[in-house]
Formats: structure tokens, C-alpha cells, sequence
């Protein structure tokens, strides 16, 4: 796919700097490798920038790089995708080769996906964190470049919540040059910080024209509704979905008159907090030795039960993040309720630090999955 078939030509992308941010991502691992020296990349974007096709980008176009994902079901989707199951790996087979095994893998670019989600060491059971094992492999190296992608917002797993800070615990001492447009004041311990304007993706292509609508996504998570009204406005202008139902059958009648005779994707979002949203299942979690999964049939399998526009199973945030469909219908449980002007979380994971802001994170990353609008459908 990645060398032979035709990219589509989102107008979106013709405005966006994507191909600026991989000549910059490529020129800094050409230095490396000149002057063997190591460096920490970290590309940022908001949901559906195109971090994810940036790293595919890279790893197949540079030599002795891999793509890492620590999100199995989007691993499970782009390999079935790809056919291919070699420069798109599970982050958690190739750090326990390393850690078990003793295995020093043969690249030198690491590419590594939602990289403000790595897990602490408390997560890890162990006296190391993911950085800390991603940067200690690189430096087996005589050079190597590793590449975080981050999207704020996006942590929703308990052991996620320390953020970009772990990545400059792993580089104490390590003598680690750092990329990045921000978090200057995090990186204490970098051998030399590079502010670079062009390691942020700075259009959606997910949304299309509605680029406004992730600030729409933010100014709801965070009660802003003036905000959120003023750019309601703008995204009707923009006709870009953004419908409010009670009714699970109204959301499913529209997309489904909306997208006759076209091969466009639309499917049912919940959180994994919820057993039954609107009375609909939740795609189940496949044991790892039934192939194809679940989620993955999800998005690829058109004759699968569980097949998005069928429309009879919801799939959760963890299933569908860094993933989309054209329009998503977003059932919104009793998990997250509106009381007295602000939200009020419940079913909070137990352990977490930020319990509530994991909550928060949950519904952003499912209010974020749909290309050309959102079905926000109340119990």
C-alpha cells in the first residue's frame, strides 16, 4: 500500500506541512547517522493530524526503522491491513524481546506512537519505564533517532498520566539531543534542546474542512459552551456534522440515508465504562489466538457481525483509537453526566492519579473519530 497504491488526495493535505514534517524528521536522522550521535524527536498534532501516517511514512521509507504502537487494536488493524507485520510491530513483543530475552533489535530508528501515553515503571512492574527501555535499546546503537508522536489528551489507560516527563527521566545522563516545538521547560535533562516549528502537524485531515471542530471537541470537554455555540455556527457553515439525538434509531436512520450507495464508513462509539450503551453490545475483546479480532473486523470485515455499519456492536475507546470511520455515532453513557454546569465522572478507574481526567480523555478520543461529523446520541 505504502509504495504502491496512490495516496487519496485530501484537500486537506495539500494544506497541511505533512511533508514538511517528515523533510524535517528525515534531515535530523541524517545528521545522526553522520555524526553518530543520538537524538529524541517528538512530533505533536491534535487527533487526526496525520501523526500516525507520519510514522507509517518514515518507517517505510527509512532504512532500520520500525513503527511501534503500544495500541494493540490499531496494530491488529494496520497489519491486517498491510499484510505485513514487520515495520509495524506491537511495542509490547519488542520491549519483552529486549527485557526478557536480551534481544538488541537492528534498528536505529524508533518510531514510537502516542508517545505522551508510555507506560511508568509502576505500570511496567519493573524499574523501568517504556522510555526508559526505548531510549536504553537506542543507545546500543553508535546512532539512533527516536521519534515520539504526542497528541494531548489522549491518555486513557492507568500508568499513561506521566506524560512527556517520563521521556526526560530516560534521557538523564544519556547525553540525548532533543527535537521538538515545545516542552522546552520539560527537558532538563537533554544534552541540547532544537526548538523546531515544523515538528507540529498543523492541520486536521481527519475532519476535512471542519478544522475547527477538534476546538469545538476541547471547548465542550471543558465547559466552554459560548465557545462551544459560536462554533457550532461555524461548522454548519462548514457542513460538517454535528447532530445532538435521544434516539439511538435516529442516529442510525440518518447515517445510513446519509451515506446510501457510497463506501463510506460509519459505526457506534462507547466507553468500555458502559456494558450496554443504548442497548447495544460492545465489540467484544478477542483472545489473541482467534484471528481476525473482533475490532479488527470491526473496521476491515464488511460480512463480520461485528462490521461497523452494520451497526449492532459499539466499539470502545481503546478499539478505535488512532483509528476513524466517516461518521461516528458517539453513545453517551451514564459514565460522564452534566450536573450543576460542569461534568461529573463516574465509574472511575481504580489506581489512576487522575481518575476524572481519564474519563475526560475517554470521550475526547471518542468525540474525535469520525472524518466527516459526529452523532452524539443521549441516553
Amino acid at each position: 500500500i505504502m509504495k504502491d497504491e496512490p495516496l487519496p488526495q485530501i484537500k486537506t493535505l495539500k494544506s497541511s506541512n505533512f511533508d514538511k514534517v517528515v523533510a524535517e524528521v528525515k534531515l535530523i536522522i541524517e545528521k545522526a547517522k553522520q555524526n553518530q550521535t543520538h537524538h529524541l524527536v517528538l512530533v505533536s498534532g491534535v487527533p487526526g493530524a496525520g501523526k500516525t501516517f507520519v510514522g507509517l511514512t518514515l518507517a517505510h521509507e527509512i532504512d532500520k526503522a520500525v513503527y511501534l504502537s503500544g495500541n494493540g487494536p490499531l496494530v491488529d488493524v494496520l497489519q491486517d491491513s498491510l499484510k505485513n507485520k514487520t515495520f509495524v510491530q506491537a511495542l509490547y513483543g519488542y520491549k519483552t524481546d529486549y527485557l526478557k530475552y536480551k534481544r538488541v533489535p537492528d534498528e536505529h530508528v524508533l518510531i514510537f506512537d502516542e508517545a505522551q501515553r508510555a507506560w511508568d515503571a509502576k505500570r511496567m512492574k519493573s524499574d523501568k519505564s517504556e522510555p526508559d527501555v526505548m531510549i536504553e535499546i537506542a543507545k546500543h546503537k553508535k546512532w539512533s533517532v527516536v521519534v515520539g508522536f504526542i497528541g494531548e489528551g489522549q491518555e486513557i489507560h492507568i500508568g499513561e498520566e506521566g506524560g512527556i516527563g517520563l521521556w526526560n527521566q530516560a534521557i538523564k545522563d544519556k547525553n540525548i539531543h532533543v527535537h521538538a516545538k515545545h516542552h522546552k521547560n520539560v527537558f532538563s535533562n537533554a544534552l541540547s534542546y532544537n526548538e523546531n516549528l515544523e515538528l507540529h502537524l498543523n492541520t486536521s485531515l481527519r475532519t476535512h474542512n471542519a478544522l475547527m471542530y477538534f476546538e469545538w471537541v476541547e471547548a465542550f470537554i471543558n465547559n466552554d459552551l459560548d465557545n462551544c455555540r459560536i462554533l457550532e455556527e461555524k461548522l454548519r457553515k462548514e457542513r460538517f456534522t454535528l447532530k445532538f439525538v435521544d434516539n439511538l434509531q435516529e442516529a442510525k436512520e440518518y447515517v445510513q440515508k446519509a451515506y446510501e450507495g457510497t463506501d463510506k464508513t460509519y459505526g457506534i462509539v462507547a466507553s468500555s465504562s458502559i456494558k450496554h450503551p443504548n442497548g447495544v453490545e460492545l465489540v467484544p475483546t478477542s483472545s489473541r489466538y482467534v484471528l481476525p479480532k473482533a475490532h479488527v473486523e470491526y473496521f476491515n470485515y464488511p460480512e463480520s457481525k461485528y462490521y461497523c455499519k452494520r451497526l449492532d456492536y459499539a466499539a470502545t475507546e481503546f478499539q478505535v483509537q488512532g483509528l476513524e470511520l466517516d461518521m461516528a455515532i458517539v453513545c453517551w453513557g451514564n459514565d460522564l453526566k452534566w450536573e450543576n454546569g460542569k461534568w461529573k465522572a463516574e465509574f472511575l478507574r481504580k489506581g489512576a492519579e487522575y481518575p476524572e481526567q481519564l474519563k475526560l480523555n475517554v470521550y475526547r478520543v471518542l468525540l474525535t473519530r469520525g472524518r466527516d461529523g459526529v452523532i452524539i446520541c443521549r441516553n
